[in-house]
């Protein structure tokens, strides 16, 4: 019988946001309790994998540097000091893609992201010379997108028509607001002149389609500032628009000057990001499946959509990058730069970190996870993918949530009826086996006695 865990959920939530430097807090088990890389038999669960068929495969590729560390990022990035930095990751980079080019011989990637960092960086020959190292060593013929993320200050006419050459379909673009006080309060290089001038250049360059990142509940930043940046979001009118609220994790600059919100500034986090959707969706933008708002479904992230909807494989390469291997588990790479070129220089593998399934159903507990943060999870999905019925399988933890009044269990879907991310962290642990809460629990420091349940109005403004 499950029992009710809210705070040892909310200490496991807390461990991750102290510990996750690749973004992906609602990953199962967490990335605190995995175990050291064992380069061999990573590859061989690729070559399995592989020789099953698979069609939807997708590529993350990471390129760790930036102009400045903006106080609210948390990802793994180096602010950048010269040029030669990049020539010497790009060096890096090639020997990992022809170790994996081996393996990856039969395979025809499916999607391609390329994430940061600031992958808008590179120059022009650097650019070249990265696609160039992608595109021969990996087949991409029925790759259906390519995206790429982007700061819009370091970006030039020049560069759009590069990218468009080399097949980028969507462009990521980190706007994040319009308010170029407050961007530089947080130490973004970025304006509203540059984000003006790159979207046009990049309509102009022909890129299908353009994202814009925006930031709300950043400290300063007011409930008129927030108005004002959708209002001029929604008259360049991007294709996808993605409003994240600020949450401001432990690896952020934010936290490490001892920093933390308050409550009053958490609730007007709130009503921003309420007021953000809201004025998208009367502007004609509507819920995209595995997505946030945008005009179309071809405009979507297909590399996220495979993997919750198909539960594909996509390979990481470059530091800090994540794996998922079907039927396997997952992988990352070191997120220390040196340690990443050690292990590539050494002829060892760069993969620091694994977390192999014990079986069918640990994996099924993570595409749960994985799932039901987009609210509505289809039961015949969960049967097609792994052949069990997730109502027998799972039974105890889904009426244990359908009585917390935190899902809905129908005949055919599963939906969530939490909306707060921060809420969504603790109570999805409670697909958490038995074996992976002990794990957990031994990597926390002992929690004092409370009582078992958590309040709405504690769980709505959880200080993640």
């Amino acid at each position: 019988m499950v029992k009710d865990k809210d705070y040892l959920f909310k200490a496991i939530t807390e461990k991750i946001s102290q510990t996750d430097f690749v973004g992906f807090p609602f990953y199962y088990p967490p990335i605190f309790v995995w175990h050291k890389a064992k380069p061999e038999e990573i590859k061989t669960a690729w070559k399995r994998t592989i020789n099953k068929g698979i069609e939807k495969v997708g590529m993350y590729i990471h390129l760790p540097f930036c102009l400045s560390r903006c106080f609210f990022c948390r990802f793994p990035a180096h602010q950048i000091k010269n040029s030669a930095q990049i020539d010497n990751y790009l060096n890096l980079l090639e020997k990992e893609v022809k170790f994996y080019s081996k393996i990856f011989k039969s395979v025809s990637f499916r999607s391609l992201y390329v994430g940061g960092g600031t992958p808008s960086l590179l120059n022009q020959t650097q650019l070249k010379r990265f696609f160039e190292i992608i595109y021969s060593y990996f087949d991409f013929k029925k790759c259906i997108q390519v995206v790429f993320e982007t700061n819009p200050n370091t970006l030039s006419y020049e560069k759009l028509k590069l990218l468009k050459k080399y097949k980028v379909s969507r462009l990521n673009m980190g706007v994040q607001t319009f308010d170029d006080k407050l961007m530089k309060k947080w130490g973004r290089s970025s304006s509203r002149n540059s984000v003006y001038k790159s979207y046009q250049e990049a309509r102009k360059a022909g890129v299908k389609y353009i994202n814009f990142d925006i930031m709300c509940g950043l400290p300063g930043q007011t409930l008129k500032s927030f108005r004002e940046t959708m209002k001029e979001v929604i008259k360049l009118s991007p294709d996808v628009v993605h409003v994240n609220p600020f949450f401001p994790n432990p690896l952020t600059g934010f936290s490490q000057q001892g920093k933390r919100l308050s409550k009053k500034e958490m609730e007007k986090r709130e009503e921003m990001n309420d007021l953000g959707r809201q004025m998208l969706l009367s502007a004609g933008y509507k819920f995209l499946q595995f997505e946030d708002l945008g005009k179309k479904d071809e405009a979507r992230n297909i590399q996220i959509a495979d993997t919750i909807e198909h539960n594909s494989p996509f390979l990481g390469l470059g530091m800090a990058a994540m794996s998922h291997i079907s039927g396997w588990g997952n992988y990352l790479n070191f997120p220390d730069l040196e340690k990443y070129k050690r292990g590539i220089l050494e002829n060892k593998s760069p993969a620091y970190l694994q977390c192999k399934y014990r079986n069918k159903i640990e994996e099924i507990r993570w595409y749960i996870m994985n799932s039901l943060r987009y609210y509505l999870l289809p039961k015949k999905r969960i049967y097609k993918l792994f052949g069990e019925d997730i109502d027998k399988v799972l039974k105890e933890e889904i009426e244990y949530l359908v009585r917390r009044n935190k899902i809905i269990n129908r005949p055919a879907y599963l939906q969530s009826k939490v909306s707060n991310f921060g809420a969504y962290l603790i109570f999805s642990k409670y697909f958490y086996s038995k074996e992976i809460v002990k794990n957990c629990q031994k990597k926390l420091e002992p929690i004092k006695k409370r009582k078992k349940i958590i309040s709405n109005e504690e769980l709505k403004y959880t200080p993640l």
